[in-house]
């Protein structure tokens, strides 16, 4: 008999070869206890990861189960839920529309939209019509009025074309009427922000709008009064007096500059990224008038004649006196302050004369003796180049009746956007941009002519006016000083 490589019969049964037998079994006996071990522990393992597969393919089949029971086409969220779609009824979403408000808590009227003839041909259309309804939302008698709109579509034999009618009082696929919108103009560029607009609108009205629903309209606004802006553009290079200046403003926090051209009639703004010549040229193309500005380079090449501010000049003379107060600027500074003040009197004595040109050459004379003068201070050497350049450039308002030796008229034009930079630090995209340029244009133009901003921006997007109208009696702006 064999068992492990040994013959019993083979054995000699002494007490040594038993022993051995004995040493060699255990020893056997221990590896295959250790290999089974390891084996078992393998078994258990492998358990483990099929019961885990088996609950994932539970898991699984159940919300296979759950997506066939609610269909492919259901506008439900995919959520994991283990009821069926027929135990319950439709629940409300919990987010509700933007924009989505209860009509029936505002005033509600009925009103029908018809048309008669083509706006195309002018011929009178077919009788039967289509029908169709749209709601509008509009100030009106001092409240909240909501108007539900019966639009009729007819036929045009001539044209083989249908033609709805239009809403009155409502811009193009529009919704809020001309009367919010006109208020949320004259809001606007009276620097309230669009959040302090949203909350006047609810405590006088009870309409809740979203502010990007008022951005919107401000947009559609300037979209409407674009064609207006450019004539505006156009005219200013055809009037005699333009009074220009500019001040920062902010792109989405990137330097932006904000340029103001003014008139007898005429405030344009425009935003630019840039401060050079090129911005001045671009709108003042063709201008031969006078320009009155605050010493910029960026004016030099543009008008036949110029007017630097004289009140810029006083400015940084003293500015530059408070850092440097050796007795060679003290002399400079005396005596050029002395010249200008004679301007400025020689103008209030002679208001209603014309000034003799010998006492423009003599005042001229003496600006150009300061001009030519040899100096060592620093600042002296500076303001000395400063009026060989400009000294011809400061007595123009000496020629001419109606020019000023200031340039306080663009200064309070940038009033209204320095304002509104403090309240809103800009505009964050080229969209926003384009809309201030434009609308504050036209409200402060309408500041200028004596006009209702508010009335006159009711009557033009409502088409009863297509400019700014200017009295008969209005009078030049820029005599008038702060």
């Amino acid at each position: 008999m064999m068992i492990c490589g040994f013959e019993l019969t083979d054995v000699d049964w002494s007490n040594q070869d038993v022993n051995k037998i004995v040493e060699f079994f255990s020893k056997k006996f221990d590896v295959q206890d250790r290999e089974i071990a390891q084996q078992g522990d393998m078994i258990a393992q492998k358990d483990d990861v099929i019961a885990q597969l088996q609950d994932r393919i539970k898991q699984l089949e159940k919300e296979v189960t759950q997506t066939k029971s609610r269909g492919h086409h259901s506008k439900k969220s995919r959520s994991y839920n283990t009821r069926k779609y027929k135990d319950y009824p439709h629940q409300r979403t919990p987010r509700d529309r933007p924009g989505n408000f209860d009509s029936h808590q505002f005033h509600t009227i009925q009103q029908v939209a018809d048309i008669a003839f083509c706006p195309i041909c002018g011929k009178q259309l077919a009788d039967t019509a289509n029908i169709h309804t749209r709601k509008s939302e509009d100030v009106l008698d001092g409240r909240w009025t909501v108007t539900q709109w019966k639009i009729r579509r007819r036929y045009c034999k001539h044209c083989h074309r249908q033609y709805s009618a239009t809403i009155p009082g409502v811009l193009y696929n529009g919704h809020f009427g001309t009367t919010i919108m006109a208020q949320i103009f004259a809001m606007r560029y009276l620097a309230i922000s669009f959040e302090k607009i949203q909350t006047i609108i609810h405590m006088l009205f009870g309409r809740f709008i979203d502010t990007s629903v008022i951005i919107d309209m401000c947009n559609a606004v300037a979209d409407r009064c674009e064609p207006l802006y450019n004539d505006m553009m156009e005219a200013i290079q055809h009037t005699d007096i333009v009074f220009g200046d500019d001040t920062g403003w902010f792109l989405n926090g990137v330097h932006w500059w904000l340029w103001a051209f003014i008139t007898s009639h005429i405030v344009l703004f425009h935003l630019s990224p840039s401060c050079s010549k090129l911005v001045t040229e671009a709108i003042l193309e063709g201008f031969d008038g006078i320009i009155v500005d605050d010493s910029h380079s960026s004016w030099n090449d543009v008008g036949l004649e110029k007017q630097r501010c004289i009140l810029h000049y006083f400015r940084d003379m003293y500015r530059t006196l408070e850092k440097n107060n050796s007795p060679e600027y003290k002399q400079l500074f005396t005596e050029l302050y002395s010249i200008l003040k004679d301007a400025i009197k020689l103008r209030d004595e002679h208001q209603k004369t014309p000034i003799p040109e010998l006492y423009i050459r003599h005042l001229q004379s003496r600006i150009s003796t300061l001009a030519n003068a040899q100096y060592t201070d620093l600042d002296c050497i500076r303001y000395a180049k400063r009026l060989r350049c400009e000294g011809g450039q400061l007595l123009t308002f000496l020629k001419h009746d109606d020019i000023p030796y200031h340039n306080n008229t663009s200064e309070r034009a940038l009033r209204t956007f320095a304002l509104m930079r403090k309240v809103c630090y800009g505009n964050r995209s080229r969209r926003g941009i384009k809309t201030a340029e434009i609308l504050s244009s036209i409200y402060a133009t309408c500041h200028v002519r004596g006009i209702n901003p508010y009335t006159f921006m009711k009557d033009y997007l409502d088409g009863k006016i297509d400019t700014v109208p200017l009295p008969q009696d209005s009078v030049i702006p820029v005599l008038t000083t702060a």
